[in-house]
């Protein structure tokens, strides 16, 4: 539970909350796997979202047989969608406001991604929000991805910030349990991708980071 000091610092998730990046990924998909004559059905993607790259690459190794090792997948993927990110990665409507009023309450700012850290870095300068946080975590800087708690723990770690003053803002059930389970309080904002996901444990849920600005001072008290 928050204790009565109150929030300090806000953590941010990336994919699907900072950045339009879930259909780009699921572009890629789609084209990685047709050279190959697979395919993935929407539904298929959609147990993806927000899962850690290596159990992605397993699931779709599982349900298209696809010839190659995880791993491989894993690589090929990663280098498509870092190019397609940078090509036509968009900010999410509201980020920049957002991260201002943050700001402007003097709260510390860190990113906990589930992405590894060369695509994360490309991510953060193709929203202009590169300077924007004082620590930025990737899954492939800790031992276990979300949903496990390690990259909101790595982030509170770099902050020097308890994780009980920590804010974490996130768009999926998975990073909601990895917040949750590092002893954050976590607003969730859905993937628009996701359609009646159960995000119980929510300290509060937003259809856009517009409407969670707006609402800041209810959230962080």
């Amino acid at each position: 539970m928050v204790t009565k000091e109150g929030i300090q610092a806000v953590i941010f998730d990336l994919d699907g909350l900072m950045i339009d990046s879930e259909r780009l990924a699921l572009e890629v998909w789609r084209d990685f796997l047709a050279e190959y004559g697979k395919e993935l059905t929407l539904a298929d993607y959609r147990k993806l979202i927000g899962t850690e790259s290596l159990s992605s690459a397993q699931f779709v190794r599982q349900r298209t047989g696809i010839g190659l090792e995880a791993e491989a997948i894993v690589e090929e993927h990663w280098r498509r969608l870092t190019i397609m990110i940078t090509k036509k990665g968009e900010p999410m409507a509201g980020l920049h406001a957002l991260i201002r009023a943050l700001q402007a309450r003097g709260l510390s700012l860190a990113v906990a991604s589930n992405s590894r850290r060369d695509y994360v870095e490309r991510a953060l300068v193709t929203c202009r929000i590169e300077n924007s946080f004082r620590c930025v975590v990737s899954a492939d800087q800790v031992a276990r991805g979300k949903p496990a708690p390690d990259v909101y723990l790595a982030a509170a770690t770099c902050l020097n910030i308890p994780p009980d003053r920590c804010l974490a803002l996130e768009d999926t059930p998975i990073g909601l349990r990895s917040a949750l389970d590092a002893g954050m309080r976590c607003v969730v904002v859905p993937n628009q991708d996701l359609d009646g996901e159960d995000f119980t444990g929510a300290y509060s849920v937003f259809n856009s980071l517009v409407a969670l600005r707006e609402a800041l001072d209810m959230v962080l008290q």
